[in-house]
Parts: C-alpha cells; sequence; structure tokens
C-alpha cells in the first residue's frame, strides 16, 4: 500500500473553499464535498510533516463539489474522481493539480501579479472542452476559487465538470510519470521535441504494466489492500449485456445494478482457469436490527426436490429484498427463522397471514425471544401480504429459468433460492430505493454481486474434480446451481454431476466458446443430460409443467390475448333482485389504485363502505364526485387499514387513467424471450422480388416476457412490443444476441440508430435556447448591447435602465463594518434577459434561488386561466357591466421575502459593487417570490371582502348592489401583475387597489392590449355590446420577425396568397426530409411558441395545424420548419381576424333534443349543484358544443384526432384539438371517445360557472355529425356490443341521463368541429366554418 502525502500547511477562512495543493499527491475532499460513491479501497495517508502521525484507512472516493459562478450566477457541478475523503478532519478541499491536468483539465497557478500580461486564462481552472474557466484568488500564497457542497437537486440539474479522471486506478507513485519525464531530456540536457503527445489518464491506461500472472494478484488482494499495481482491464469482467442475459432482466436495470454493486470476488483471469477463489473476510455473523418490517408467507410445490423439500418460505419487504428458505414440511417454518436472524438480521415486524405453523408455536416463540412483534393479516390477499405476489413472480422467474435451461424439476429449490438473491441485488425502479439495490439498503454496505453474476442458471461449467488421479483429467463437466452462501467460501457454487448429485467447489469456470463448438465437448454434454433425465432427477420442465398443480395457470406468466368486440351471450348471468346487496354495485369496490399514505403513495384494495355503529354505511351516494359523501375501508400492503372518502379515491383513479379511462401499464423492463414453431426460420429469412434480396417483414412467432412497474410479468407479442417500446425491444435484442434472428434483424439496427440520431439532436438543441417569439435573447449584458447595436435600437439598453432603478427596493445594504444576520445564507445575483408577448424587452435582476432549499410552500404565483377570461368579458357584456385593466409596478417587489438570504452587489451597481446586501423583498428567481406576492396580493384582496373562486383561485369575487338595487357580483382576475376588474364601478375598486399597490401610469383604463391581444368593445349588426380581441398586432409583428429570419438565411420569402394553413393531404408524421439543425430547430420550437399562443389569442383557424406541426417539437424537420412558414403565409394572407364574445342567445332547435326517460336503466339521476356555490345572480348562459372526430387521421400510428368548440351564449369559450391516446378500430369508437372527452370538459366548464355564481339555463347542447354515437348516447334501449368504448360509453349516457348534456345530429358540412380534426384545403366549405366561427377574415391587400 502505498501512502498518500497531504499538506498540512491549510487555514481556515471565512467560507468554504478548494485550495491548489502540490504537496498533496491525491485530491482530498471534506465536509464540504458531496460523496457520490465509495471505492472500495482505503489507504494511509502520512501528513506534510512526519510529527503529525499517520491517518489510517481513508477511502477514497468519488465526489462532488459546487461552484458558484459569480458572473453568470451559474453553479456548476465538480467530480473529484479517486479522492481521500476526510470528513469534518478537513474544511477545505485540496486539489491535486497533477491529477487533474491527467483528464486535459488546464491549470495556470502563476498568480496574475507574478504574470507579465495578465488575461482572462491566468490564474485559473479551465475546461476546455466546456469552454468553462474557474479563476482562481490568493489567500497569502495559497490559490483556491470559494466551492461548497451541493445539494442532490444540483448534483442532477447542474452542469457537471470531470476534475480528475475515473480511471486507470489513480497512482501517485508510478514510475511511468518519472519515465516519461527524463525521455524529454536529451544526453545533452536539452529539451527534446515531444515525438508524443501530453500524458493523459487515457495514456496511462495505454501503456500500464501487463501483470501475466494475475493469481498473484488474487492471492496478495487476500492479505492487504493494493493500490500501486496497474492492470488492463479484465476481458471477461461481468458487462450489463451479460448480467442483463444471466438474470433476465432489463439492459437499463443491469446498468444501474452494475453501478451500485462490486464484483471484488469475480474469477478475475485473462483465461478462465480453474484457480480457487480467494476466500473473502466475512465479518463475524451476529444478530442486527433491521430497521423494516418483513413479510412471510409459505410455498408449495408440487414436485418433492432432490433434497427432499415440499415447500419453501418466503421473506420479503417493501423494497424486493427477498429471501427463500426450502423446507420438507410446512411445520418446519420456525426453523428458517434459525437461519434468517443469525445471517440477515431480526425485523421490527413480521407480518404473516393466519396459518397455524405462523401465528404459535416454535415461530411465535422465536420471534418473541429476538424482539420481533407479529402481526397477523387476512389470508389469501396479495394487497394484505407483499409475500405472496412475490411467491407468484418467483415461481413464474423459476419456470421460465428452468423452461429456457431444460432443467429437472426437482431442482426448484436451488433455483428459487438463486431467483431470490438476484432478485434483491436488482436495482430495482422503486422510489425508496434511490438508485441502489435492496441488499444495499439492508445490509448498509455496498452489495457485491461477484457469486451471482458468474454465471445463469444451469449454465454448463468446467469443475475440478478433487477424487480423480493422475494421468486423468481433473477437468470435469458440470451445470450450474447458484451459490452456496453457507458452504465454504463466499465463491462456492453448487454443481451438479451426471450422477445427479449434488456437489460444492469454488475451482470453477466458465466453457468457452471454442470448446462449445468441438464434438467431443457436444457428445460429453448429450451423454450427460442423458444420465440426467434417465436417473432420480428425471425429466426437465416444460411448458406444461408447473410448480404447483393447485394454481399452476397464476403461476405461469400470463399471455394476453385481444378480445373480441361482440358479446357473445355466454357470460354469467346477473343475479335476481332478492341477491343485490348494498355493495353489488358499488364501483368503487374491490378497486386496486395508489392512494396517499403518509408521505407517499401505497398500492391499496378498496375493501368496502365504511359504517357507523348502527351497522349503516357512512355517507351518500351522488353522481357528481365532488358531492359524493361516501367514505370506504381502504387496505394497504403492510396490513393496515385506513378509510377514505369517495372524492379521494375518484380523484386518484382519474389521476391513474388516461382520457379514454384506461389505466396505465408501464414497462419496467423486458426479462425473457421465446419462439414457437411459426417462427421464420435463418433460410426463409428472405424473399426475393425482381432478382433482389429482402428481408421478410414479420414478428411472427416470438413474444418477449415484459415485467410491469406493478411488479406482475407478462408475454406480449414481439409485435406490440415494437411498437409500443421500439428502443427497450431493440437494447434487449442487443443484449441477448438476437440480432441475427430473422424476427429482429431486420429492424433493430434501424432503430438503435434512429434512437442515437434523435439523443444526440436533441441534447444539442436543448442545451441552449437563443430565441423567444422569434426574437434573438441576450444572455449578457455585452450581448445585449451588442443586439441593440446590430438592430439600430436601444430596447435591451432601456430595459437593464429601467430594472436597475426599480429593484433598489428589494436590498438592504450593510455598512462594512456590520455583521451578517445570523443563519442567512449567500446567493448569487445576475440580469436575465426576456421578450414579452406583445415583443417588448424585458430585463430582470433575479436571485440565484437554485442554491437555496424550496420552500415548503406553494411556489407559485396567480395566473387566471384563459378561459375564465373568456367567460368574464362574456358576462360583462351580457349583464352590462365596465371592464377595466390595470398593471401593478414591480409586483413581485411589493411582498416580503420570506427566505433568509444575502448577496454581494455585482458592477451593475455602480458605485455600490462590491458592497454586502440583504434580499428583503421577494425578488424574482428565490423559490417563494410566486407564492409570497401571491398571499400578499390576496390577503389585500380579502380584506376588500373579495373571495377566491374555487374553481379557479385567481377568479376573484364580491357580492355587490346596482344603483337600481339589484345584487351582483363584481369580479377580480390576476394574471400575475395584471389585473381585470368587472363592476358596475370598476374605478373604484383600482383606487382602492392603488391606496397599497402603485398601479403603472398609463396602464389603468378600459381594456386595450391584455395578454398580447387587442380589447375592444363593439356593437353586433342586432344591436348587442360585445367585447372582441383580436391576435392582429401581434400576428403582424410576428410576421415581421419571421420575414426578417427568413431574408437573412436567404429562405423565401413568404407567399402572398395562401387560402389554407396547410394543405390537406399534408402529413408532418410522414415527413422524411432532412432534420433541422440545432440552431434552426431551437428557432422551429420558439415559432410554434409563438403560434399556439396565437391560437390562445383566437386564431382557431390554425389551431389543428399547429397542433399537428407541436408535435414535432423534439425532433422536427426541413418539411416541418416549411409546414410553420406556410402557416405564417396563411396568417400573412388574412391577418384580421376578431374573436366575438357575443352575449346573444343563440337559436336553438329544442325539438331536435328530446328528453328521455332513463330511470329503468340509470335510477333518479341529476345534475349535482356545489352545496358551496355561491348563489347564482345575473342573467344565465347557454352551453353549445360541437364534437367530431378524424379517424385514423394520424397516418403513421392510426390514432384519430378529436376536435371540440363550446360556446357560452355566442361566445366561443373552449376549442380543442388533440391526437386521441389510443387507435380505435371504428369511427363509431373514435367519434365516442370525443364526445367522453368533452362530456369532462363540459363538466368542468358547468362547475367553474356555478363557482363563479353565474346561473345555467337548461342543459348543454351537443352536436354530434354520427347518427350511430348520437343514438347510443340518447336512447336509453339502445345497446353496446364493443366492449373497448364501454367507458366513453356509460360516461356520456350518465351525464344525458341526468340532464347535463343533450345530442342531436349535425351535418359535416356544418358541424363547427371539423374544422379542429384535419386540415381542410381553402374553398367554400372551409371558409364556411371560419366563417362562422371568427369576424372579419378577409384578404389583405396584398394578396387581394
Amino acid at each position: 500500500m502505498h501512502q498518500a502525502r497531504v499538506s498540512a500547511t491549510y487555514q481556515q477562512t471565512e467560507g468554504p473553499r478548494s485550495e491548489l495543493d502540490s504537496h498533496a499527491d491525491t485530491c482530498c475532499v471534506g465536509d464540504n464535498a458531496l460523496v457520490l460513491y465509495y471505492h472500495n479501497r482505503t489507504v494511509s495517508v502520512a501528513p506534510f510533516l512526519d510529527s503529525f502521525g499517520t491517518e489510517d484507512k481513508v477511502p477514497i472516493v468519488t465526489a462532488a463539489i459546487a461552484y458558484d459562478d459569480p458572473i453568470n450566477a451559474q453553479t456548476y457541478v465538480l467530480i473529484v474522481h479517486q479522492a481521500l475523503y476526510f470528513g469534518d478532519k478537513l474544511p477545505n478541499n485540496l486539489i491535486n493539480p497533477f491529477q487533474c491536468r491527467l483528464n486535459e483539465v488546464r491549470i495556470n497557478e502563476c498568480a496574475r501579479i507574478l504574470t507579465n500580461r495578465p488575461d482572462d486564462s491566468s490564474h485559473s481552472i479551465e475546461f476546455t472542452k466546456e469552454q468553462v474557466k474557474i479563476p482562481l484568488r490568493l489567500s497569502g500564497i495559497v490559490s483556491y476559487f470559494a466551492s461548497r457542497r451541493p445539494t442532490l437537486e444540483e448534483y442532477h440539474t447542474c452542469v457537471r465538470l470531470q476534475l480528475t479522471p475515473d480511471e486507470p486506478e489513480w497512482n501517485p507513485l508510478d514510475p511511468i510519470f518519472g519515465t516519461r519525464e527524463e525521455s524529454m531530456i536529451g544526453d545533452d540536457g536539452d529539451i527534446l521535441r515531444r515525438e508524443t503527445p501530453p500524458i493523459t489518464s487515457r495514456e496511462i491506461m495505454r501503456i500500464s504494466i501487463i501483470h501475466n500472472g494475475e493469481n498473484l494478484l488474487h492471492k496478495l488482494t487476500s492479505k492487504v489492500l493494493i493500490s500501486s499495481i496497474q492492470s488492463t482491464p479484465r476481458s471477461n469482467a461481468v458487462t450489463a449485456e451479460q448480467l442483463s442475459s444471466r438474470w433476465n432482466i432489463g439492459l437499463d436495470k443491469a446498468k444501474r445494478t452494475l453501478q451500485v454493486t462490486t464484483q471484488q470476488g469475480t474469477r478475475t483471469v485473462a483465461y478462465p482457469s480453474m484457480d480457487a477463489c480467494f476466500r473473502t473476510n466475512d465479518r463475524q455473523l451476529r444478530y442486527r436490527r433491521l430497521k423494516t418490517s418483513l413479510y412471510t408467507d409459505t410455498m408449495f410445490a408440487s414436485t418433492v426436490s432432490s433434497r427432499g423439500n415440499t415447500c419453501a418460505q418466503i421473506f420479503v419487504n417493501d423494497l424486493e429484498w427477498v429471501r427463500s428458505f426450502p423446507m420438507t414440511r410446512k411445520g418446519d417454518a420456525h426453523t428458517c427463522l434459525d437461519l434468517l436472524f443469525p445471517e440477515e438480521g431480526v425485523p421490527n415486524t413480521m407480518i404473516m397471514d393466519d396459518a397455524k405453523e405462523l401465528v404459535g408455536g416454535e415461530f411465535k416463540t422465536k420471534c418473541q425471544r429476538a424482539g420481533c412483534y407479529s402481526k397477523v393479516i387476512k389470508p389469501y390477499s396479495p394487497w394484505m401480504n407483499r409475500a405472496e405476489g412475490t411467491i407468484r413472480e418467483l415461481k413464474r422467474a423459476c419456470r421460465r429459468a428452468m423452461i429456457k435451461s431444460g432443467s429437472p424439476k426437482r431442482l426448484w429449490d436451488y433455483c428459487l433460492e438463486l431467483q431470490s438473491r438476484i432478485r434483491s441485488n436488482i436495482a430495482h425502479t422503486i422510489t425508496t430505493l434511490d438508485g441502489q439495490t435492496p441488499e444495499t439498503l439492508m445490509s448498509g454496505e455496498t452489495a457485491d454481486i461477484s457469486n451471482l453474476c458468474e454465471f445463469e442458471w444451469f449454465q454448463w461449467i468446467w469443475y475440478r474434480d478433487e477424487i480423480s488421479s493422475f494421468p486423468n483429467e481433473s477437468k470435469t463437466l458440470g451445470r450450474y446451481l447458484g451459490p452456496a452462501k453457507s458452504i465454504g467460501p463466499e465463491m462456492c457454487v453448487h454443481i451438479l454431476k451426471p450422477n445427479g448429485r449434488i456437489i460444492q467447489r469454488t475451482t470453477v469456470g466458465p466453457i468457452t466458446p471454442a470448446e462449445f463448438q468441438t464434438d467431443g465437448i457436444k457428445s460429453h454434454m448429450e451423454d450427460f443430460m442423458r444420465q440426467i433425465t434417465q436417473g432420480p432427477l428425471g425429466t426437465a420442465m416444460t411448458e406444461t409443467d408447473n410448480l404447483d398443480e393447485g394454481d399452476g395457470a397464476l403461476h405461469q406468466t400470463p399471455t394476453y390475448e385481444a378480445y373480441g368486440d361482440d358479446i357473445h351471450g355466454n357470460e354469467p348471468t346477473m343475479p335476481e333482485g332478492d341477491l343485490f346487496t348494498i355493495d353489488a354495485f358499488d364501483k368503487y369496490i374491490g378497486a386496486q389504485l395508489q392512494l396517499p399514505l403518509q408521505d407517499a403513495m401505497a398500492h391499496a384494495t378498496v375493501v368496502g363502505r365504511k359504517r357507523d355503529a348502527e351497522g349503516n354505511p357512512v355517507g351518500q351516494s351522488n353522481s357528481n364526485p365532488l358531492l359524493d359523501t361516501r367514505v370506504y375501508d381502504i387496505a394497504f400492503p403492510d396490513g393496515s387499514t385506513d378509510d377514505y372518502a369517495a372524492n379521494v379515491i375518484a380523484e386518484n383513479m382519474y389521476a391513474q387513467v388516461d382520457e379514454e379511462g384506461r389505466q396505465y401499464s408501464t414497462l419496467d423492463e423486458l426479462v425473457d424471450h421465446r419462439h414457437d414453431e411459426n417462427a421464420i426460420a435463418h433460410q426463409d429469412a428472405y424473399v426475393t422480388t425482381n432478382g433482389k434480396r429482402h428481408p421478410k417483414r414479420t414478428t411472427q412467432g416470438w413474444e418477449l416476457c415484459v415485467k410491469w412497474r406493478d411488479g406482475s410479468t407478462s408475454w406480449e407479442a414481439l409485435k406490440d412490443l415494437k411498437e409500443a417500446n421500439p428502443i427497450e425491444t431493440a437494447e434487449y435484442a442487443i443484449a441477448h444476441s438476437l440480432t441475427s434472428e430473422p424476427a429482429f434483424s431486420w429492424w433493430v439496427s434501424h432503430t438503435i440508430k434512429k434512437r442515437d440520431r434523435i439523443i444526440s439532436a436533441v441534447k444539442a438543441r436543448f442545451l441552449k435556447k437563443d430565441y423567444k417569439y422569434g426574437i434573438r435573447v441576450p444572455n449578457t449584458i455585452a450581448e445585449a448591447l451588442r443586439f441593440d447595436q446590430e438592430n439600430g435600437n436601444t430596447f435591451w439598453y432601456d430595459s437593464c435602465e429601467k430594472e436597475m432603478k426599480n429593484v433598489k427596493v428589494a436590498f438592504r445594504l450593510l455598512d462594512n463594518e456590520e455583521n451578517l444576520p445570523v443563519d442567512y445564507q449567500q446567493i448569487p445575483c445576475r440580469l436575465l434577459f426576456d421578450v414579452k408577448l406583445d415583443f417588448t424587452r424585458k430585463t430582470r435582476l433575479v436571485a440565484g434561488g437554485h442554491v437555496t432549499d424550496p420552500p415548503a410552500v406553494i411556489t407559485y404565483a396567480s395566473v387566471v386561466s384563459r378561459e375564465s377570461v373568456r367567460i368574464a368579458l362574456t358576462i360583462a357584456a351580457l349583464n352590462d357591466l365596465d371592464v377595466m385593466v390595470a398593471d401593478i409596478s414591480n409586483a413581485y417587489l411589493t411582498a416580503p421575502t420570506t427566505e433568509r438570504v444575502w448577496t454581494v452587489l455585482g458592477p451593475k451597481w455602480g458605485a455600490d459593487a462590491g458592497k454586502r446586501a440583504v434580499i428583503v423583498r421577494a425578488l424574482y428567481g428565490l423559490k417563494s417570490s410566486g407564492a409570497a406576492y401571491r398571499n400578499h396580493l390576496a390577503s389585500y384582496l380579502r380584506s376588500l371582502n373579495f373571495t377566491s373562486c374555487l374553481a379557479d383561485a385567481d377568479v376573484w369575487l364580491r357580492h355587490a348592489r346596482r344603483q337600481d338595487g339589484t345584487d351582483y357580483y363584481e369580479y377580480l382576475l390576476v394574471y400575475v401583475d395584471d389585473l381585470l376588474v368587472l363592476s358596475e364601478l370598476p374605478q373604484v375598486i383600482l383606487d382602492d387597489v392603488n391606496t397599497y399597490f402603485q398601479l403603472k401610469p398609463g396602464s389603468v383604463g378600459a381594456p386595450d392590449l391584455y395578454l398580447g391581444a387587442k380589447l375592444s368593445k363593439i356593437t353586433m349588426p342586432n344591436g348587442v355590446t360585445a367585447w372582441c380581441n383580436s391576435s392582429h398586432r401581434y400576428v403582424q409583428e410576428a410576421i415581421r420577425n419571421t420575414e426578417k429570419f427568413i431574408q437573412h438565411h436567404g429562405a423565401k420569402m413568404l407567399r402572398k396568397k395562401t387560402q389554407s394553413p396547410m394543405e390537406a393531404n399534408y402529413r408532418p408524421e410522414l415527413d422524411v426530409s432532412p432534420l433541422l439543425t440545432a440552431d434552426k430547430a431551437n428557432y422551429y420550437q420558439s415559432q410554434l411558441g409563438i403560434l399556439r399562443w396565437i391560437v390562445e389569442l383566437g386564431r382557431i383557424d390554425i389551431a389543428t395545424e399547429v397542433s399537428m406541426l407541436a408535435a414535432h417539437n423534439a425532433l422536427p424537420r426541413e418539411g416541418h420548419l416549411a409546414g410553420v412558414f406556410r402557416i405564417y403565409s396563411y396568417l400573412k394572407t388574412r391577418p384580421n381576424a376578431r374573436l366575438v364574445f357575443d352575449p346573444s342567445y343563440a337559436h336553438i332547435d329544442y325539438e331536435s333534443f328530446p328528453q328521455q326517460n332513463w330511470s329503468d336503466f340509470y335510477g333518479k339521476v341529476d345534475e349535482a349543484i356545489p352545496p358551496n356555490a355561491p348563489k347564482p345572480l345575473g342573467k344565465p348562459v347557454e352551453f353549445r358544443c360541437f364534437v367530431d372526430a378524424d379517424h385514423a387521421g394520424d397516418k403513421l400510428t392510426r390514432r384519430s384526432r378529436t376536435g371540440i368548440l363550446i360556446y357560452i351564449n355566442g361566445a366561443p369559450i373552449v376549442w380543442h384539438t388533440k391526437k386521441q391516446n389510443t387507435a380505435e378500430t371504428s369511427t363509431f369508437g373514435s367519434e365516442f371517445v370525443a364526445l367522453k372527452v368533452a362530456t369532462e370538459i363540459l363538466r368542468g366548464l358547468c362547475y367553474k360557472l356555478r363557482m363563479m355564481g353565474i346561473p345555467i339555463a337548461g342543459p348543454s347542447y351537443i352536436y354530434c355529425d354520427n347518427n350511430s354515437v348520437v343514438i347510443n348516447s340518447s336512447s336509453p334501449a339502445s345497446t353496446l356490443k364493443k366492449k373497448s368504448n364501454s367507458i366513453a360509453y356509460h360516461c356520456v349516457r350518465e351525464s344525458v341521463a341526468a340532464d347535463e348534456q343533450r345530442v342531436t345530429y349535425e351535418s359535416t358540412h356544418t358541424n363547427l368541429a371539423d374544422l379542429l380534426t384535419k386540415p381542410l384545403n381553402g374553398g367554400m366549405h372551409r371558409d364556411y366554418l371560419v366563417g362562422q366561427i371568427l369576424h372579419d377574415i378577409i384578404p389583405s391587400a396584398a394578396a387581394a
């Protein structure tokens, strides 16, 4: 062991820091570094002066330190590999420059005061690849930079810089350094011309000494820790691909597992010889306390094992840590505790069902003696006992492994023990594991998988037969049955001999690929298996065999087949009326979902209704979940129960399904594969057409075993997985060497190449954002001034001056002698640049809130929804209310901050630069500022007797009385600092607000420009006054910026006459034009943001086309950008469009919406009126809704597009265009899915209006152009024959039965929602639809 040498000359200064120290031959870190992982190596450390003594067993770690750049307020995380960790003994980090330079990091230690011509590279650390420089400071003569311990959030989100190399193993005593140095000095003492590149970590790896006898390394390692021996990377180390194949787990999970485990005991010689593996220094076995509960249950097998076992006791916890103990009879369960407690430890609680072997006798006694509490729960429920679900998956895993390998059934107990160990050492995707393995968290030590990862179950291996005598061959063929944990050294394994005997050996090795090809070995293997199957172990397990005859079907990995849509009439009949119970049709009972339990989400089962002391069910049912007061008993996996209200259950159920009601089944990993006789053979893999050979594009006959996120597994067809999860499936094929199979060869390589292109392209595009709304955004003041100069204006300069003038109120400057307040944290500040919706430039001085901990309260500001604004403008005209707007000046800075922070003022502060200041106001950038301002404003509005609307918290209402004595509601809508007031006397309200908040001069008055749209009040031809908004000004500015970009890049200018936003036959999903460069991709994303906002401002006529192009934001192509330019050409042709919020009542043919009697089908159901809704005041409103769907409109996925347009009176309020989540097999299905979405949107709108105190007249009137959908939703007697549409079907019909809505037929030619389902060519049909929705769309003068 070499002794690392560190300097003892450091001194403590104000604030943590990292110092350059050439006397430290290895980087050293202390408490202000975040340890990422330990390298399982230690060294003895000698100080600078021998009189200080040595420090033994100092661990080698990889750590992270944070550097806050004071110039750009960005935090960088520096990764220090192979550093010595001293904990709280070392206040400052010590950086060894030599170790950093090996990682190609430039370090200039010469102070600027000693440099003739200093520049920005002087006295700095420079990361050349990332173009990042860290300036160094001086403390005396010690060079340093300020640093601190990063948070976990910063480690995951901030830019990481590799300070030192992670390989090869760092050895400061390596003679290669001196040898290379001497080779550069000639015999005459002159420096020779460099013939080789500067030495780096990669160069050290290339020229490192190769030790031919690695057995020496093994023998030495068993006695001492060696850090000065260099060896080449070992060719047979277990890779992620090998581990994925051997353990039947996904490739990503295999990679994570290798990252958080070690393989210190793996046989690591260049050729797999059969030398005995060294015995590890196992710590003494002792009882320890496990800070967890264990579930236990007995697993039964139908076959007596080779060891006479008929069952096994399973122990498992919530982290998927598992132990299995085979038994000859179930009454031996107590003997398993004699192995569990000494080897693993004693849990806090043992959770079990009421089996007599567990609840009494020796099992209970041993638990009591060990201080383990016993908890008995309901039997036969996998939701009540985690062990039952684990038994199911263990049986499935064993069955798959044994069928795949052809191993005899009687070896099931060995396979079970191996699968249990494997399951405990996988880095599962469980949040509480935090990326670790269950074994690591249970033991407290990094899990070592050396004895698990070498071989897969029943693999052919060589072992040394110790009874053979010379000259007989001692190398003997056997089959691997897993580690022998309780026998011999750590690396001892169970081996099956051809006579059926099972022995234990440490001297083992795999059969090489070359040996597999020899006839002698093949013959030997055949004889081996013949003896096995004819011997006492019997035949191999097949697809028809089960481990448990009692419930074999359950423990086979299921294969799900698509079910038919039609009901064949052989389903079980419903019970007679007198057999009904109160719970017979309760839709919640039996539901399985995730519910909040303490501070996390947990699996739960709805057991039944909660009952009071007299046995009566608690609460009343209501079709509206918001009004449902029922309470249910809920059971959790740990055996605990709780009661939850029905609306909480409903909220969580809806959150865990998609729009069509289908529960999300998320793939966790692919674990196995198989194929049948229908799979294409290699000789039939190609077809010849016109003299050319082409691969058969089929996946027929292949299935893959999927492990789902809920822990279950199932066999799925390759054709389905290829479409749903192509990248995961392709990676699995590569890891398991399936790429040569005909079912994979024709598509896997293409998918991987496409994945790599997508990842590289997306990374390049999302690293920086240069544009917003088509305007370049600077990152620094220098850039801002340069952009002003290039554009011939002073927009950015004026913005900076304005911000610095306004922001001073947020700071309290400290005198030089004044001490900082206690417990205050220093943070950086910087200027950020932005472009507002109206394209004005905005500069903000923001705090570096990323370095502070997030507050425990909400962090968002007030942002009223756009639909609430449209509703308000419609109601204002309907009830003859005046509308005024205002803008609060420096809104955030009006609120006091809740955070304790201070900063050092930068150069932009002029004479005050360098001074310290405490931040006293809610400065932009602090995590709590949004909430602080929101609470500050809310508190004041409540003092004015305003109440926040429960349906939109940023809509405030107050009861008022008109001068004529009638009651009404005043409204105040808040969008951050913009206020919109509706009242008979809105000026009075704004005067009140201005007494407390300063309103911007000139912002108070009738609305002119609100959220980027021009508002105006017009008189309709029928004499009705209405508000309208126009995006004309915003559109014209966007067109000018677009044409400036086009002109700069030499592209074709926008066409002067375009009658539609997109050609009807153009499909963005089929576009194969070249991918955009990173800069153009950024521009494309910026343009999509502008166009989407134009849609929100009322340009419904481009909503579909924008939505289709937005689906390609991640990987846009040249054709997609051309599509954006075509939309702008259309807007240039028709820029004048107004969205009128007409309060007039529309003409509705009520006779076409007949009301039916639904009492025989859904009982007496009525629309639920929220009991806490304010009293409705004012004139009532009516809803109209147009619904349509473009069946299979997406030519790639064949998914349909939903289009919805909702009116309140004559005002368009909601427009919705979105691709459906699933592919529907018929027009009927896609239309019903669209109708269900419309039903849910209408329910939400009705709720919002009722909570705003707006009366609603009658049901919502829905227009649909599919007669079958109209009949099935409106006729009580209709029946559904398609199960896949049942959720949408009953959702819509229940709403119709409650008279919440009525549905009628509308011709496709007049269905306004047709515009929101697909691109339409210019012409009479499109012009009719657009003209019905928007006003004043006329060709511009240029297009006339």
